[in-house]
């Protein structure tokens, strides 16, 4: 119940007087509720100079959007669940790789993105879990996912591991 975003990461500072990138992040197997007055569950924002370096965002479920404006040298959003993806955003996260993510509306940008209901177990509860018929299974990044869901449990238990902070057994 944040007010704002879930994870608002920004470098601040120099070093030396030069802009240090933001690197080495790994956020995966989240489960983030809509914010009380942002715009975001989780955000990555840029300062003019200040790149962002080896983030991974993977296998996370979020009740609203997430965002990038960084300039990226590896910024990666695969296999998460969002609510949308606009159109008008695919242009303006051209410095980071989406694939294999899974929107429930809007448009797909990444190669290997899918538009589709995730069929939570409990929406309102926050209780993410997927339910059989959901799109999500079986679409995380065959190569990037966690070796275990939110709860432990191990990846992949079907044919591919689910997009999503949670596999389904």
């Amino acid at each position: 119940r944040c007010w704002h975003h879930d994870i608002f990461i920004r470098s601040w500072g120099t070093i030396n007087s030069s802009p240090h990138p933001l690197r080495n992040f790994l956020i995966e197997n989240n489960v983030f509720d809509r914010t009380l007055g942002g715009y975001y569950s989780l955000r990555l924002a840029r300062t003019d100079g200040w790149p962002c370096k080896q983030f991974v965002i993977r296998n996370n479920s979020a009740l609203q959007n997430t965002y990038s404006d960084c300039i990226a040298e590896g910024v990666y959003f695969f296999g998460n669940i969002q609510p949308a993806m606009p159109s008008y955003m695919c242009s303006s996260v051209k410095y980071t790789s989406l694939n294999y993510n899974l929107y429930e509306s809007g448009v797909a940008c990444g190669k290997h993105d899918s538009v589709g209901d995730p069929r939570y177990t409990d929406r309102a509860a926050l209780d993410l879990r997927l339910l059989s018929g959901s799109a999500a299974i079986d679409r995380a990044h065959p190569a990037s996912f966690p070796p275990s869901d939110a709860h432990g449990a191990s990846r992949p238990r079907g044919l591919g591991a689910d997009a999503g902070a949670f596999e389904t057994e």
